[in-house]
């Protein structure tokens, strides 16, 4: 785990939250066209992008923004063809309906010119967010169901979509159910990203920075990925599957940014055997607060390499050659070949 003043973007299996939760809680004016809606008080604090933030305000145009000075304005629908993009600020024209502003600190699933009023909506939209889980690994969901967009019909189920956010670590999950109706208004243009509170920094997928696309079943994850790790220690390193310490690890790192856990004097018995290692490290928004992780890990050793190998006389002169030596693949990594050669 790192710190959250960089992000990385990946792909993950499609496994949302439900998008309807009965604890779920609606703001009454977000079901306007191109509106924000109240302030929303998270009930853990958020690190986004270096900061803390203990509140919110959800756009009706697919989006939340931590600059909780956009609560009960109008949320600008305006995405040009090419620049300005995030990071950006898209021109100004905070609260303009008609401007282009791309919101300070705003988590960007699919912001485009939705339209939630029943005129353009099915019956059962909603736009909720609840939280799930038990500290310190809680989430806060904010879902979207059922949206329709602006000037253009939407077959069911419209677009569905949700953001997930994880209490102490800062990640941050996209998942679609259904992304494919699009806006008669700027072609149908969308933003699919994240962006810092400066503007002057941001990750989107490529072709979806202002692009027309789509989505469906699909999920993505953006892990933080800045400069300072949040390890704190292996808690003693290596355990049998009883819970017995076998020896501590070696943590040196080989390559910048990613940390080596390695057990170099432990020689595991044959066959296949079972260990857990735990790791510790500091939550993001309080580093006097600790996240336990406990990997289990499954070793198997082999009686032996599976190796072949072949001999090659020399041509002339004395009878010197070579000796290859071939281990197949699936045993550590893919095959490796030696040459062994005697010299005279």
């Amino acid at each position: 785990m790192k710190s959250t003043d960089e992000y990385t973007l990946a792909t993950t299996p499609y496994n949302p939250f439900p998008y309807l939760d009965p604890s779920g809680q609606e703001s009454a004016n977000i079901y306007n066209d191109d509106t924000y809606g109240d302030v929303v008080t998270l009930p853990f604090p958020f690190c986004y992008y270096g900061t803390t933030y203990s509140s919110f305000t959800v756009g009706s145009n697919g989006l939340i923004t931590f600059d909780v000075s956009n609560a009960n304005c109008s949320n600008a629908y305006m995405i040009p063809a090419t620049n300005p993009a995030i990071p950006g600020t898209g021109g100004g024209g905070q609260c303009s309906q008609f401007a282009t502003y791309y919101p300070r600190a705003s988590i960007m699933p699919a912001y485009s010119d939705l339209d939630p009023r029943l005129s353009a909506s099915p019956g059962d939209r909603k736009i909720m967010w609840f939280v799930k889980g038990t500290a310190p690994c809680r989430k806060y969901i904010i879902s979207f169901y059922h949206i329709g967009v602006f000037g253009n019909g939407c077959p069911t189920p419209a677009n569905t979509f949700q953001i997930v956010l994880h209490e102490s670590t800062g990640l941050i999950e996209y998942f679609f159910e259904n992304k494919a109706c699009n806006s008669s208004t700027n072609s149908g243009r969308g933003i699919f990203g994240i962006q810092n509170w400066n503007r002057d920094k941001a990750v989107s997928m490529p072709g979806r920075n202002t692009g027309n696309w789509s989505e469906s079943n699909t999920g993505y994850r953006f892990t933080p990925s800045g400069s300072t790790s949040n390890f704190v220690s292996l808690g003693s390193g290596l355990y049998d599957m009883a819970g017995t310490l076998i020896m501590p690890a070696d943590t040196l790192t080989t390559t910048p940014g990613l940390l080596d856990i390695r057990f170099p004097n432990f020689c595991p018995p044959a066959c296949t055997n079972q260990y857990v290692v735990k790791t510790i490290f500091a939550s993001c928004d309080n580093p006097a607060n600790q996240l336990i992780s406990l990997d289990t890990i499954t070793v198997d050793r082999l009686n032996s390499l599976g190796a072949t190998a072949t001999k090659t006389d020399a041509t002339c002169g004395p009878p010197d050659g070579t000796i290859t030596v071939s281990v197949p693949a699936g045993v550590g990594t893919p095959p490796y070949t030696f040459v062994l050669e005697e010299l005279r």
